[in-house]
């Protein structure tokens, strides 16, 4: 007599569909196993059988299932991507619409999908008219109508700087691919500089995505769903704080006998160690102390101006790093003029020195030391036209100082 077994394989992201049946001539009852993205169902035809046939039967089909299981999810795994981090920004290759290539900023400070101008120009992506604000032609009505119930129109684009964003919305459709995720939006922000990207990805809570990244390897992960590696205890667990599109971890920094505790919005968009909003230097009274040095930065809000004053330690989790550049804002507006819910940003030249995971799902930041935790962070003051750049050296510094002459030589600014 035949026994049957049916295994059907289900896609989890199209549940009604079932991509695949096999009738094998075994089977003696049901079972399912799932894969983070296929469920295997096994059915049977139910006939006369021993005891001991039943056992030998559900030994081999739970071989059966267990190698196609995973083989779906060797398949399924998230692939590592390459980045390049010659800006201390995480640039990577991506493709807009299926088929135009572009290279890609991953920023967890910013929020929607925006592309740079003169890309937006030399591909003629958007069709349609370009228009200024969120709601476009309705933003001027819309903000009146906020007016009368003494509300404020939210702010749709800038960041960094004291100037106004240069910055316009197309409404068109456009689905962007990087890593192993896919972001659609129904429209976009063009930007007349986007500073070293074709595109800026917004990496935003409500994805409910994971973002590996390793930046000594210079590699990361991006893709939906929980994490897919082993978090184990080399790995700190840090309790994020969602804040709409934005997520925050605490730090404390002591400067000097000062001691400055509280959120710090994770900005892996930005080229910076760590920078306190003007809001926070003042209310601190940290402009008044000795040994600040000026700098001037660019952001997409234009010029940003400050000081930059050395710490003794800045904790994370249970690290502690010390002699970190602390950046202090003096812009009245922007992104580093104040906040309600950050007191000052975390940039990329902190963050290299972890592995890092950040989990959308559960609001947890993962990081753990890597190979450049114990190496000196050193910044530079540069002039306005080489900012956010990363390869400056002492070296080219001093040949270079009497054609820039705003060069110094001696560890300052990120920027």
């Amino acid at each position: 007599m035949k026994f049957h077994l049916y295994v059907s394989k289900r896609n989890n992201k199209s549940p009604n569909r079932y991509l695949k049946t096999k009738q094998i001539n075994l089977s003696l009852s049901f079972l399912r196993i799932n894969s983070p993205t296929y469920t295997y169902k096994c059915y049977i035809c139910r006939g006369q059988y021993s005891e001991n046939m039943k056992k030998y039967f559900i030994f081999i089909m739970l071989l059966l299932i267990g190698s196609i299981s995973v083989k779906a999810q060797s398949n399924d795994a998230p692939q590592s991507h390459p980045f390049s981090y010659d800006r201390c920004r995480i640039i990577t290759e991506g493709v807009i619409n299926d088929t135009l290539q572009a290279t890609f900023c991953l920023d967890t400070g910013a929020f929607d999908l925006s592309l740079d101008s003169t890309f937006v120009s030399n591909h003629t992506l958007n069709k349609k008219k370009l228009r200024r604000g969120l709601f476009g032609e309705h933003t001027e009505k819309v903000k009146e109508e906020l007016a009368k119930r003494g509300l404020e129109l939210p702010t749709d684009g800038g960041g960094a700087g004291a100037g106004e964003a240069k910055m316009q919305r197309a409404f068109e459709h456009i689905r962007c691919h990087a890593g192993d995720y896919t972001f659609e939006e129904p429209s976009y922000k063009v930007y007349q500089n986007l500073l070293g990207s074709d595109v800026l990805v917004g990496l935003e809570p409500e994805q409910q995505l994971t973002f590996e990244v390793y930046y000594d390897k210079k590699t990361f992960r991006l893709y939906s769903g929980e994490p897919q590696l082993s978090l184990d205890k080399s790995w700190m667990r840090i309790k994020m704080e969602k804040h709409v599109v934005q997520t925050t971890i605490p730090l404390k920094i002591k400067i000097g006998k000062k001691t400055i505790s509280g959120n710090f919005l994770l900005d892996t968009g930005s080229a910076h160690t760590i920078s306190l909003t003007t809001q926070t230097t003042n209310e601190k009274g940290l402009a008044k102390l000795e040994g600040i040095r000026p700098w001037t930065g660019i952001g997409l809000s234009g010029e940003s101006k400050g000081g930059v004053i050395r710490s003794e330690s800045v904790q994370i989790g249970k690290d502690k790093l010390p002699d970190i550049d602390i950046h202090l804002s003096y812009d009245k507006s922007g992104a580093l003029s104040g906040s309600d819910f950050y007191i000052g940003i975390i940039g990329n030249k902190v963050l290299e020195k972890y592995d890092m995971v950040v989990d959308y799902i559960n609001l947890y930041l993962y990081l753990r030391p890597n190979s450049l935790h114990n190496t000196p962070v050193l910044t530079y003051i540069t002039p306005t036209s080489l900012q956010n750049t990363c390869k400056v050296t002492p070296t080219s510094l001093q040949k270079n100082k009497e054609i820039h002459p705003y060069f110094i030589t001696k560890p300052l600014s990120l920027y």
